[in-house]
């Protein structure tokens, strides 16, 4: 496999298992050796387990005492993307001094094959535990962390990407309108950071900022996760949020537009 979704550990098994109330667990190791053969792979599960059902058909299946299952992919960590492995190095640094300062989660995400993934962070957030971890699939209609770095392309790609998500409503707040969705997108371009509002989880603000590479090209964002009724003066944090993109994006070797 050569995606980043093969080179990080994805969210850890227990917490998966326990926040689908699993009853009937199987682990079973394989190993794969091109993108179509895990494709094939991933297909023919999904087909045979019903995989693709929404939240809303899995729960009148569990409630006709129908079993639903699901496939919880935990790849090995291979560190040899050069990039990600150079971003990781260079954001931990500005990560640390930002979750120190406001006690909070602090993320980095990577683009890839229309996915964003969270590949590293610094939680300083005494015990707040929150949706999102090393390997997490960060959806682009809802997540601002992806949001961000979509913004960045044509409307051709960004339309590609929402075409390919599912989505549903993580809580009253999540936006599945497309024309709203578009809307934040473009919107999050236009300021050069984007804002989460219990979009992902309640009671909490996600702000995201974009990280250019030496190519002037925003293939990742940083991303701070905030309580929402702890949280004052959110104009400074994104103030200090855009100095923090700033400084990880002149390190990876960005000069300016």
């Amino acid at each position: 496999m050569v995606s980043i979704l093969s080179k990080l550990a994805m969210q850890k098994l227990q917490d998966a298992i326990v926040r689908s109330n699993c009853v009937l667990f199987a682990e079973v190791n394989m190993k794969f050796y091109d993108n179509e053969e895990f494709i094939k792979f991933v297909e023919k599960w999904t087909e045979r387990y019903q995989l693709t059902l929404s939240p809303k058909e899995r729960f009148k299946q569990k409630k006709k005492g129908h079993p639903t299952f699901d496939l919880i992919i935990k790849p090995n960590i291979v560190r040899d993307d050069v990039f990600t492995e150079d971003l990781i190095k260079i954001a931990k640094p500005v990560m640390e001094r930002l979750s120190t300062k406001y006690g909070e989660l602090i993320f980095i995400s990577v683009f890839e094959n229309d996915k964003v993934v969270c590949v590293d962070m610094v939680n300083n957030s005494m015990g707040t535990k929150y949706y999102v971890k090393v390997g997490t699939v960060m959806p682009a209609y809802c997540a601002e962390s992806a949001k961000i770095i979509v913004s960045q392309k044509n409307l051709q790609e960004i339309n590609r990407i929402l075409d390919g998500e599912n989505r549903f409503g993580y809580t009253e707040n999540t936006k599945l309108d497309r024309e709203e969705i578009l809307k934040d997108i473009l919107l999050s371009k236009e300021n050069g950071y984007g804002v989460c509002d219990e979009e992902m989880e309640r009671g909490i603000l996600a702000i995201s900022t974009p990280l250019y590479n030496m190519n002037g090209d925003v293939n990742s964002s940083i991303t701070i996760m905030l309580k929402k009724h702890m949280t004052k003066d959110v104009d400074i944090i994104i103030s200090d949020m855009k100095m923090a993109a700033a400084e990880i994006s002149k390190n990876l070797g960005y000069v300016g537009k």
